[in-house]
């Protein structure tokens, strides 16, 4: 009698040393801006104690050349004799982490003892503060069970004395139960001032500043909206191509010019690449709700009110907001939804509004029209547009 063939187990994925070597980026030589964000982190590191540092934000703000600055901030350095970086975009799930963890402390794997134990009994003999910069924890974080395994494995880990964690992460909170000090106060990572993003435009281009040319850089870095990695790839552009070209270049194909050429796409080479890694995360009706709100320029202003009233017939509209919060795809300013600019470029072009949606917002519109040319009062009307 033949045999039927069982099929075999898919043998599991070992991350390697050289893994998280290769994806570990340097300390950046271009960073501005951020000083009292350092010194803010710095201060709440050398505390007493575990202090739990979160840095929250859209792809491209520029929170993993954050994280590696303080990580190697001197002062630092001197509390904590070792800094580890773990990858997370490349650390899938929670086995990944787990291997990762392992990889970085060059724990061997034991026979009879797993992972996990061998990696609680090494923390718990030890003596040494440690810091671990959790990069992209986005990534297992939006695994199919990353709420619960991810969030379980790095609660446990946090609960040993020795363990200090950095957390870069698209969205609101930290997860778990972990007492996060979110960098920048209850907002996330903001963008760059024109002042900070004119000196990285110059430093990387090594363009000659010039009264002619630095009104036409701060245009573009305007249309930019002042985000770090947006000005990169513009800068390295500026190298071969004039500011005037450039320019135009962006006002024809937006996000299309922002990538580094000759590279493949990735989080640090191509701003669609980065946007195209949250969205994927969303369903479609929240999906289609970021193509509407690419539409209003100007954002959603008092959006708690007035999103409900905007799109009548999209039911609980705000649990969808809370989604693209979640991804750090529109941002909540002075309880006004908003995109930042390449963001909403890119997103009018890949996922242009559905006349569902279309129609609902003209249709508000009218409304605040023929309020404002009504004899309603001035503050019922700007109730709904500010």
């Amino acid at each position: 009698m033949i045999g039927v063939a069982q099929p075999q187990p898919t043998p599991q994925k070992r991350i390697t040393h050289d893994d998280i070597h290769f994806e570990t980026p340097p300390v950046p030589k271009v960073f501005t801006g951020r000083d009292p964000v350092v010194k803010e982190a710095v201060e709440i590191l050398c505390r007493k104690g575990q202090n739990h540092l979160a840095i929250l934000g859209p792809g491209g703000i520029g929170k993993t050349s954050l994280a590696l600055v303080i990580g190697n901030n001197a002062k630092v350095q001197r509390k904590f004799r070792k800094l580890h970086f773990l990858p997370c975009d490349i650390l899938e799930d929670v086995n990944d982490i787990l291997q990762g963890f392992m990889q970085v402390l060059k724990i061997k794997p034991q026979e009879g003892k797993s992972d996990h134990d061998s990696l609680y009994d090494y923390l718990q003999t030890n003596k040494k503060a440690v810091l671990f910069i959790l990069d992209n924890f986005e990534t297992p974080w939006n695994h199919k069970d990353g709420h619960v395994k991810a969030r379980s494995l790095i609660e446990k880990i946090a609960t040993f004395s020795c363990v200090t964690f950095i957390l870069t992460m698209r969205g609101m909170d930290g997860p778990g139960d972990i007492p996060w000090h979110k960098l920048g106060g209850s907002s996330q990572i903001p963008i760059l001032s024109i002042e900070a993003a004119r000196e990285a435009f110059y430093l990387i281009s090594r363009k000659d500043k010039s009264e002619n040319t630095t009104e036409k850089v701060d245009n573009l870095l305007a249309e930019l909206d002042c985000v770090p990695l947006a000005i990169k790839l513009i800068a390295q552009l500026a190298k071969k191509i004039d500011i005037e070209a450039l320019s135009r270049m962006w006002n024809e194909s937006k996000t299309k010019v922002l990538s580094e050429p000759g590279t493949q796409p990735g989080k640090l080479t191509s701003v669609e690449y980065s946007i195209e890694l949250s969205v994927r995360l969303l369903d479609p009706v929240a999906k289609d709700l970021l193509g509407a709100l690419s539409y209003l320029p100007n954002g959603v202003p008092n959006w708690n009110q007035t999103l409900s009233e905007m799109l009548p017939d999209v039911p609980e509209p705000e649990i969808k907001v809370f989604q693209l919060l979640d991804c750090s795809l529109v941002l909540e300013k002075s309880e006004a939804l908003m995109m930042l600019a390449p963001v909403r470029e890119y997103i009018a072009a890949r996922y242009s509004i559905s006349d569902f949606f279309r129609n609902q917002i003209e249709i508000f519109y009218v409304g605040i029209t023929e309020l404002i040319s009504s004899d309603s009062k001035p503050g019922e009307i700007w109730s709904y547009i500010l």
